[in-house]
């Protein structure tokens, strides 16, 4: 074993890799962050950055074109350039990426090395003809868009996350194959921006991971703006068809395909681990389908080997990978004290017009597990001051406990990522939905939605106390004598 040796060796410059190799920086720890791509990983390339840029460049068009409900309205015909949006992007992106580039890292006192990690042995991984030693890894090789088994379709043209944001023109047209968040996401973005554009989902919704209640009316925004949903509707087939592309879909129960024309084909089912190519055998670590194999610490199974991130699941999020990334570099560089990673307060948000953001049980799931005690509150944007000013509609829904302590949170609105975060506080500290009543919210804000219902969760707990229907009780003998 030779080569040049480190504390800490990270493999994988995404989210989870940059946090881990900082941390671990930031505790005096020699360390080396390889990486065989571009530092920022899927994040900073091709999924957070430039989606989240997509999307407020296509807010942007949908705004100018919505001009006139508010007074103002142009007097002539808009017309969209959709390669200026494209632009945005990218220069975003480039922007991003100024803060993540090798000499940011080098001057950090991080040795970062390119190319490609494999193990050949529990403590040694090769970098190309390269060998590095180190005491301790950190895996956090991220994820990769899953293709799915769809006949024809390896000979097919189409696009990814991976692959959308190089496009220096938009289609016209566009299959997206999946109606998850990132299909959802780039749907909308893509139809605002001139393209028509066609989602087929499998299951009987989109978003079928979240409150029905409100992916429902997602599905509704969404077409209210042109974009055609298919549900209930798998892809049984696709090919090349002259310079576009044909896909076959056939609806649960029926007979027949049906085929979907288009200029491209979107592929947005989803994502898989990457942890091929790694030697994790080499090493003694165990992987599977869903990803290297961690505890509650994001420990492997060799000892001084972790893993954090998309490798390691179960949720794909840049924040998550994060989270995940402290505890990782927390537990493997400081032996005591070590702590455990806590998913009952996630939070999790899709990025449409308006967002949907979310923590914890949806309805169906808090009955499965709760009964029917359980509580539910609702509050619709449109219903609120704000609301009506910005010509808003959406809806928050809080399901509580029989004690009135939040199980799941869920908001569709304008900002519902950022106001989430009220309400997680309070879940997680274990705060009954109430107490938040007791806040002052600003008026006229869009934390009505919040301020409202914990309201009638106060009056609706007051009338359930037994001192307060005592009184009721005698008030009612001494009005009826």
């Amino acid at each position: 074993m030779d080569g040049e040796r480190f504390d800490v060796i990270v493999i994988g410059a995404g989210s989870a890799g940059i946090t881990a190799a900082r941390l671990a920086r930031g505790l005096g720890r020699r360390v080396a962050l390889v990486e065989k791509s571009r530092i920022g990983g899927e994040c900073t390339w091709s999924g957070c950055v430039p989606s989240k840029a997509l999307i407020r460049a296509a807010r942007a068009a949908r705004e100018a074109g919505r001009s006139g409900e508010f007074g103002p309205a142009w007097k002539i015909p808009a017309r969209i350039d959709a390669s200026g949006a494209l632009r945005y992007v990218r220069a975003v992106v480039e922007r991003v990426y100024e803060g993540e580039k090798p000499a940011v890292f080098e001057a950090e006192g991080i040795r970062v090395i390119q190319g490609a990690a494999s193990f050949t042995g529990p403590h040694e991984i090769a970098v190309d003809a390269a060998r590095f030693t180190a005491k301790k890894f950190i895996i956090a090789t991220g994820s990769r868009p899953l293709v799915p088994p769809v006949p024809g379709l390896a000979d097919t043209p189409f696009l990814t996350n991976e692959t959308v944001f190089a496009l220096k023109k938009l289609p016209r047209s566009m299959i997206v194959l999946g109606g998850g968040p990132i299909g959802v996401e780039l749907a909308q973005a893509l139809g605002r921006l001139g393209v028509k554009v066609t989602v087929v989902e499998m299951a009987a919704r989109l978003l079928p991971r979240e409150e029905p209640e409100l992916a429902d009316l997602v599905g509704s925004f969404l077409r209210a703006e042109g974009v055609g949903i298919m549900t209930s509707v798998a892809a049984t087939g696709a090919h090349k068809a002259g310079n576009g592309v044909m896909v076959e879909v056939r609806a649960t129960g029926a007979a027949k395909a049906v085929a979907l024309r288009a200029d491209t084909l979107l592929v947005a089912v989803g994502r898989v681990p990457v942890t091929d190519g790694l030697g994790l055998e080499h090493a003694g670590v165990k992987a599977g389908p869903r990803g290297i194999q961690v505890d509650a610490r994001m420990q492997t199974s060799v000892s001084h080997i972790y893993a954090c991130g998309d490798a390691a699941g179960p949720y794909y999020f840049s924040h998550m990978a994060g989270a995940q990334a402290v505890v990782a570099a927390r537990n493997a560089l400081i032996p005591v004290f070590r702590t455990k990673m806590d998913y009952s307060h996630v939070p999790w948000i899709t990025f449409c017009d308006p967002e949907l953001a979310r923590s914890g049980l949806t309805e169906d799931e808090a009955r499965a597990v709760h009964g029917p005690s359980i509580r539910v509150y609702r509050h619709r944007f449109e219903d609120t001051d704000r609301g009506k000013t910005d010509g808003v509609s959406g809806m928050a829904k809080f399901i509580l406990d029989k004690s009135g302590r939040m199980l799941g949170i869920h908001i569709l609105g304008p900002h519902a990522g950022e106001i989430l975060h009220q309400a997680l506080l309070a879940k997680s500290a274990g705060m009954k939905f109430s107490r938040m009543a007791g806040m002052v919210h600003a008026y006229p804000s869009y934390s009505d939605v919040i301020s409202r219902p914990s309201k009638q969760a106060y009056v609706d707990e007051l009338r359930r106390h037994p001192a307060v229907r005592l009184i009721g009780a005698l008030a009612s003998l001494v009005k009826g004598k």
